[in-house]
């Protein structure tokens, strides 16, 4: 259904150890679209589907996490000071999705919302990617909104 809405990839992720890991994804027939392939694995601390994770877990995991994992610069667009990446989750709680603008991969955005258990622990997260032309602050907010709704779909289904 996010493929269909957006036009752009959809990527499902779960955190194993510190590392994200894309576990399924959908892609659009389009020529130019973001790719990620399954089984990616990346630092939970350098994309949106780890922000969306990272900013609903307990404070002393995530400053676990980000002692090991560090913030990379992964392009000159990339969170390296710890004050901003936390500044950064609260914004992502206070909005309920995340954001990603070419902080792991120059060219490509993302935006991700976390998906919970039924005792309210997140364990994953659904995302839309899109080369970052086409990521304009009307699409960030409009795809933000429909992986929340995806992801509380998904999340009701644990139930």
């Amino acid at each position: 259904a996010l493929v269909d809405y957006s036009g752009e990839t959809a990527v499902l992720a779960i955190m194993n150890d510190t590392k994200m890991v894309m576990i399924d994804k959908r892609e659009p027939p389009s020529q130019i679209r973001a790719s990620p392939f399954i089984g990616l694995r990346f630092p939970a601390t350098a994309t949106s589907n780890g922000k969306a994770l990272l900013a609903w877990m307990p404070e002393e995991r995530v400053s676990e996490i980000m002692q090991i994992e560090g913030l990379p610069a992964a392009t000159r667009h990339s969170i390296t000071k710890p004050s901003l990446y936390r500044a950064d989750l609260a914004a992502t709680r206070e909005r309920g999705y995340a954001i990603d603008r070419e902080e792991f991969q120059e060219g490509v955005s993302g935006v991700s919302a976390p998906v919970f258990t039924p005792k309210g622990l997140v364990i994953a997260t659904i995302s839309i990617a899109a080369p970052a032309f086409r990521m304009t602050e009307e699409s960030v907010r409009k795809y933000g909104e429909k992986c929340m709704e995806a992801a509380a779909q998904l999340s009701a289904q644990l139930r």
